[in-house]
């Protein structure tokens, strides 16, 4: 809403100047000039959104993993960095599943 505070509710039916939702105490009317911005649910966003970020990270840690020792596979010790560093990479691009699942589908402009 335009003055800050938010609600869950959910949608009946939309006009030009107004929107019908259902909230716990029953149905309301919300005229269009006190809509600041509505958001539907959309879990795919929070899974393609982990699934990149995932991506990222593997890929950083496994880089990062490298740049670490570049000379250990001529020591003798393989690419022992790379192993921990997509592990720590995945771990931290798995963060991004705790996004926010909202897509905005309107929001009103600004006066």
């Amino acid at each position: 809403m335009r003055d800050g505070t938010a609600t869950r509710a959910v949608f009946l039916s939309a006009t030009a100047d107004s929107l019908v939702v259902r909230e716990k105490t029953g149905e309301r009317s919300i005229a269009r000039t006190d809509i600041r911005r509505v958001g539907v649910h959309d879990p795919s966003r929070r899974i393609r959104g982990g699934l990149v970020g995932t991506a990222i990270g593997v890929g950083a840690g496994a880089g990062i993993g490298f740049a670490v020792c570049p000379y250990c596979p001529n020591e003798g010790h393989g690419n022992k960095f790379i192993g921990p560093g997509v592990a720590i990479g995945a771990a931290l691009g798995a963060l991004s599943f705790l996004s926010a699942p909202y897509r905005t589908v309107y929001k009103a402009p600004r006066n």
